[in-house]
């Protein structure tokens, strides 16, 4: 006898107690792509329905450093990259932080200047640590909306610390 053959698969229930205790430690664990609610987009799903990213995608300069590190400077700025879409920025920064520094670099906000040196927007700095300890170097993350009718060459951006301590001047936002 021949048996048939169907299309809908079959399934056997296995219960938990029957599970190795590894596999019903595994199952037990929450992951965060199970903990977002279904349909909810993602980062650039995000951008692209607030139509802060359109046609043109994202951009990505590579940013001049507009001067050699000063000996009285503790908090040093190395490599830029400017990334931009439709009307919002992202300026990375490598910061280092003096060995003889006395006490570590706490980031608090940015400042985008203008040319006359005003504030035209603030922004949350962000680094993957809470702090950067003397010796060390370490990339902050800067995401700004861009300032209408503004050039970024005419933009220059402050890195001010957390406690309103040490300020870093990241220079100008232009190639």
């Amino acid at each position: 006898m021949i048996p048939e053959v169907t299309s809908t698969p079959t399934f056997r229930f296995v219960p938990p107690l029957a599970l190795p205790d590894t596999a019903r430690s595994e199952a037990a664990q929450v992951r965060p792509e199970d903990t977002r609610a279904r349909g909810e987009p993602g980062l650039l799903a995000r951008l692209v329905l607030s139509g802060r990213l359109g046609r043109g995608g994202i951009t990505v300069t590579w940013l001049m450093v507009s001067s050699v590190p000063n000996q009285q400077d503790e908090v040093s700025v190395g490599a830029k990259t400017l990334y931009r879409a439709e009307a919002l920025a992202m300026v990375s920064l490598e910061l280092k932080l003096s060995a003889a520094a006395t006490k570590p670099w706490v980031p608090g906000e940015a400042w985008l200047l203008d040319a006359r040196g005003r504030v035209v927007g603030r922004f949350p700095v962000w680094m993957e640590v809470a702090r950067l300890g003397p010796g060390e170097k370490r990339t902050v993350a800067i995401e700004m909306e861009l300032v209408p009718g503004a050039a970024p060459g005419a933009l220059r951006l402050e890195l001010r610390e957390q406690d309103g301590g040490r300020t870093v001047n990241a220079g100008g936002l232009e190639p």
